[in-house]
């Protein structure tokens, strides 16, 4: 689903953090510790233009290898190792597509549970560091952790950063929606990992009881779910959501349905959850990845706008309610966790890169609806193909929702705008909406809440776009934030700004701030003012408008939160009824007929 496309895919973003990644390795002197679980051999080596020392412990395991009995099972405590580790390369990445994510550059294994750890020089045996957990993104189906180089953060910020693997696609996620086979490995994988750093970052010189949890797209709803979850408090403090939040419509998978078809392609039977989980146990890990593959691609459907079969699923344990039921009751103890903690959420302008990037790799589709996206995105696509598809199968074929999208995003006279008003719907309804739900649902709590959008287009090109076309697309926040120093030294005829080089000190320094006390400012930063109910302030960040802005895309927000709820409730007044909390209306529909996702967009603050 996500490939080299018209704009810039994740799979271009891997391809260049790998790079990073293997320059950055390059030279090293051994450092061996010693910690409660064993002595480790690490790497200790210097990084970005001043040459800061950082040390870096790669592939540690956090938990037992999930294989054989313990595939599909919730993750078991590693405990010591033998010897001394080696901590010097990074491990496999967790068994996924190694031709969507070019994860041959490491290996894939089903023994995988590995994370990383990345310290600045100076350490302190008594002032312990504050401590970033970082989940990557790639749709629950690609991605590792060793794509994201922590130690430009970990020295530019003084705190430590880890990185964590965790189960992918089938593998994560299979569920039949039963006891036999709940789902959620790769979420309960992300909790391991954090109750690892809890039990043993004080060893590396963290602080167990100052982390941070961040992450993008996928690792952004898991950041949001895991925040959800009251089981959870004590591992985590502060909490950043970058391009993804827990009441997304491409949080939750569906993965009953593809996991009953792989079975049956692999000659299981399906009539017994038991049995057929027996059967899976004993096929080889690439078979069972491989057919769930093409059973994926079998049942994706382009006019659904995403294909997420395997994700997270409410589960009865982790999660009891969606995550939009858990934020709007506030007597819950799911709600008290999520408002206890400090809270960033952004997006990238452009999120809806995405939606361009899968139409233009589609080549059917665009012959099926006669378009061509290097030309365009007209109004008749708009409101012929798009909109209908969004009303069908997310608001139960409503034509009301349909023909208020369709007169909401139509520019007159001007193609160039059209078009990206069309990405714009995809950015509003999957990103920015939910984005917004969750900040209104968090703002009246004692923490702090900040929102962030990225506004930077990149300094290079990743890969061919058409002319119309207006980044920063999804994900381009974190060649700053990560790895941007290093790209004139590995791409040819590229020249990194001094510009560039502060974006990514200032993006590091509001980060690692706000890990550090749930404040972004320090001295020498543009102010960013807290995000309230009144104000609805967010900080734009870019080299050259670098400010505060207030209330982003009111008008569109208004449209998504209000004005499609208020169509529905007006089809369907006998099965909804509004609410006012405090100076807030929340709209409440219970429609046992609908589909979770139904149920996101109706639940709205």
């Amino acid at each position: 689903m996500m490939g080299v496309g018209l704009v810039p895919g994740l799979q271009l973003l891997v391809i260049s953090l790998l790079l990073v990644s293997t320059w950055t390795l390059e030279a090293f002197q051994s450092e061996t510790i010693q910690t409660k679980l064993g002595a480790l051999t690490g790497r200790r080596t210097t990084v970005g233009q001043n040459n800061d020392t950082v040390y870096q412990f790669l592939n540690i395991p956090f938990a037992k290898p999930p294989v054989g009995d313990l595939r599909f099972r919730q993750p078991v405590k590693f405990g010591r190792w033998n010897g001394t580790l080696d901590a010097t390369k990074y491990g496999p990445s967790c068994f996924q597509d190694v031709n969507s994510s070019f994860t041959i550059w490491y290996g894939t294994s089903e023994d995988c549970l590995q994370l990383n750890i990345y310290v600045p020089f100076a350490t302190s045996p008594s002032i312990k560091k504050s401590v970033m957990v970082w989940i990557h993104g790639g749709g629950y189906f690609f991605g590792t952790a060793s794509f994201y180089d922590g130690s430009m953060i970990a020295v530019e910020g003084d705190v430590i950063v880890v990185t964590v693997n965790y189960r992918l696609g089938i593998f994560g996620f299979l569920s039949l929606g039963d006891e036999t086979t709940k789902g959620n490995y790769g979420l309960l994988d992300q909790i391991q990992a954090l109750k690892w750093v809890k039990e043993n970052i004080a060893d590396y010189g963290g602080n167990p009881s100052d982390v941070t949890i961040f992450g993008e797209s996928a690792g952004g709803f898991s950041v949001g779910l895991l925040s959800l979850i009251p089981q959870n408090k004590g591992l985590f403090h502060r909490a950043i959501h970058e391009s993804g939040t827990a009441n997304s419509l491409l949080t939750l998978g569906s993965p009953v349905e593809v996991t009953t078809e792989t079975a049956k392609a692999l000659g299981c039977q399906t009539t017994n959850s038991t049995i057929l989980m027996n059967c899976l146990l004993e096929k080889p890990a690439d078979a069972i990845l491989t057919q769930s593959t093409m059973v994926s691609e079998r049942l994706c459907n382009l006019d659904r706008m995403h294909c997420l079969y395997f994700g997270p699923v409410i589960d009865g344990d982790l999660l009891t309610r969606t995550p939009v039921e858990l934020m709007s009751n506030k007597t819950t103890e799911a709600y008290k966790f999520f408002e206890s903690l400090d809270l960033m959420v952004g997006n990238c302008r452009m999120e809806g890169s995405l939606y361009l990037s899968m139409l233009g790799n589609n080549v059917q589709y665009q012959k099926d609806k006669n378009i061509n996206v290097s030309i365009g995105l007209s109004h008749q696509y708009l409101c012929d193909v798009m909109s209908p598809n969004i009303a069908n199968f997310y608001f139960k074929n409503n034509r009301k929702v349909s023909q208020a999208i369709c007169k909401e995003y139509y520019v007159a006279d001007n193609a160039t705008l059209q078009s990206r008003a069309v990405l714009d719907v995809y950015s509003d309804l999957f990103f920015i909406s939910d984005s917004t739900s969750t900040l209104n649902a968090h703002i009246n709590s004692e923490s702090s809440t900040y929102q962030f959008m990225y506004n930077q287009v990149l300094p290079f090109k990743l890969g061919p776009e058409p002319t119309w076309y207006e980044g920063p697309s999804h994900a381009e926040e974190l060649y700053y934030l990560f790895t941007m120093e290093y790209f004139d030294r590995i791409l040819p005829n590229v020249t990194i700004s001094d510009s560039d080089r502060l974006l990514a000190h200032q993006m590091r320094k509001y980060w690692t701030n706000f890990a550090k006390s749930g404040n972004p400012n320090s001295a020498g930063l543009p102010v960013w003012s807290v995000f309230t109910n009144a104000s609805k302030n967010y900080m734009k960040l870019s080299k050259h408008d670098m400010g505060v802005g207030n209330d982003y895309r009111k008008n569109e927000m208004k449209f998504w939160l209000q004005t499609i709820p208020n169509l529905i409730s007006d089809s369907d007044t006998s099965r909804a009824k509004k609410l006012k909390t405090d100076s807030l209306f929340l709209l409440i529909i219970s429609l046992s007929s609908l589909n979770f996702f139904i149920n996101i967009m109706l639940v709205r603050y």
